[in-house]
């Protein structure tokens, strides 16, 4: 069994995305062992790792402009790297290990949030495609409801216009919680603030295998996500005048008109009133 002995992080973050910035992080215990980790081990592990990251922050925010590749190194005692196929997968081995632990969950976000910077709207990503804290923001929702909301926000931060994973990992909470008020935010959020290139398609399939009948039912819960979700960020297509926005041509709202058509006349006067009081 390998000892960790060393952590170091690895940032490629300029504006030419050719320099390197690399901090590192010698641990003085040797009771980290690399495999049978305890919630203690995870626990140490991944606060040194916030800790560089923090660190890598504070740097990159004075004197960097663009976040690129995030890259995480494990040593042993003798200095050699422990990772297995590729310099990420310790990393993902770490967080699988850490999942089932509820006490370390809420460290888990921690590594999430801090891997984008709201200041000027910034992130770090675990490669070219794919954002930083993926795999944790999506297995967390996964695991407890009330991280559904928490996705949410992070999808929010993603470059939704060029998705990788967050389609199956939409389709999978849902599939996990059903129709519910968390998913239907989610649903939401999806043609709206985190709509990105497949958003509306997506939300369409939603419409038809089941958020319809829930919308119907629980109209004003409807209404009151909506309006929590203009409230986060104006919608996106709240510059349409309100002619152009009710135009049946416009296949950009198209899942209003579907909407429109399970609704009664009091439900129907209600989401005209509510896009009309705020369209341009």
């Amino acid at each position: 069994m390998s000892i960790i002995s060393k952590i170091t992080l690895n940032v490629r973050a300029s504006n030419t995305s050719t320099e390197s910035l690399e901090l590192e992080k010698v641990i003085s215990s040797s009771d980290l062992p690399s495999t049978n980790l305890s919630e203690n081990h995870l626990k140490q592990i991944l606060d040194i790792i916030l800790e560089l990251l923090e660190q890598t922050r504070a740097k990159i925010l004075e004197e960097y402009t663009y976040v690129y590749e995030l890259e995480y190194k494990f040593y042993d005692k003798n200095n050699g790297l422990i990772t297995s196929e590729s310099s990420y997968s310790f990393f993902d081995e770490i967080v699988t290990h850490a999942i089932p632990f509820d006490g370390i969950h809420d460290t888990l976000w921690l590594f999430v949030d801090r891997s984008y910077y709201k200041e000027n709207d910034t992130r770090f990503w675990r490669d070219s495609e794919t954002p930083a804290g993926s795999t944790i923001a999506s297995s967390l929702a996964l695991i407890q409801k009330k991280y559904v909301y928490k996705y949410i926000d992070f999808l929010r931060t993603n470059d939704m216009d060029h998705e990788v994973d967050q389609y199956g990992d939409i389709n999978n909470i849902i599939e996990k919680y059903g129709v519910c008020e968390e998913t239907l935010c989610l649903a939401i959020a999806r043609t709206c603030s985190a709509c990105g290139q497949h958003g509306s398609e997506q939300f369409e399939e939603m419409l038809n295998e089941g958020f319809l009948d829930y919308i119907q039912s629980n109209f004003d819960l409807f209404l009151e996500k909506l309006e929590d979700e203009h409230k986060f960020k104006e919608i996106w297509f709240m510059d349409l005048d309100y002619e152009e926005f009710w135009n049946p041509g416009n296949m950009e709202t198209d899942w209003i008109d579907t909407i429109l058509e399970r609704l009664d006349e009091n439900q129907t006067e209600k989401l005209r009133l509510f896009f009309k009081e705020r369209l341009a």
